[in-house]
C-alpha cells in the first residue's frame, strides 16, 4: 500500500538531502585546500632550490669573467656561503 506522506515529511526529507549533498562539497572543498596547500609547499621548496641554483651559478661565472680565475675561487666561496645562508 501507499503511505501518504504530508508536505511536512517531503520538506523534511529534502532538507536532509541538501544537508547530505552540501556535506560532499563542504568534503571536496577540504580535500581541494589540503592538495592545495600541499603543492603550495611543494612550490616554495622548489622556489627556494631555484634561488640557490641561481646563486651557485650566477655569482662564480660573473666574477670568473670580471676577474678571471681567482674571481671564479671566490665566486665559488661566495656561492657556498650565500648558498647555506
Amino acid at each position: 500500500m501507499m503511505e501518504k506522506y504530508s508536505s511536512y515529511d517531503i520538506i523534511e526529507v529534502k532538507k536532509e538531502e541538501d544537508i547530505m549533498v552540501q556535506n560532499k562539497w563542504e568534503e571536496r572543498g577540504k580535500k581541494w585546500e589540503e592538495r592545495a596547500d600541499k603543492i603550495g609547499k611543494a612550490g616554495d621548496k622548489m622556489q627556494e632550490i631555484g634561488k640557490k641554483l641561481t646563486i651557485a651559478l650566477t655569482i662564480p661565472i660573473v666574477l670568473f669573467f670580471l676577474f678571471g680565475f681567482a674571481g671564479l675561487i671566490i665566486g665559488i666561496i661566495l656561492a657556498i656561503v650565500l648558498a647555506s645562508a
